[in-house]
């Protein structure tokens, strides 16, 4: 694997870890998705730092897509939590 595949499996797995820890702790569904975001940003751009040992060159550009990013990845796991609370 390249390290492309390997930051975006990262990316992914600190998102479903965030979402699922928002949204089982908040109740209202845009601040979970909000709070997930900062979050998991958070964490991601910690984790590339550690991997790198510097910050990345692009890295207002990385900050907003990968708060984007698991900003939708929460809003889905959001809506199937919701879903199952109503069944």
């Amino acid at each position: 694997m390249n390290e492309g595949i390997i930051g975006i499996f990262v990316l992914v797995t600190i998102a479903t870890i965030s979402s699922i820890a928002s949204h089982l702790l908040i109740k209202q569904y845009f601040v979970a998705i909000v709070i997930s975001g900062l979050i998991g940003t958070l964490l991601f751009q910690l984790s590339a730092y550690l991997y790198a040992g510097h910050l990345d060159p692009f890295f207002l550009v990385t900050v907003f897509v990968s708060f984007l990013a698991i900003c939708v990845i929460s809003s889905l796991i959001g809506l199937i939590k919701m879903k199952k609370n109503k069944s």
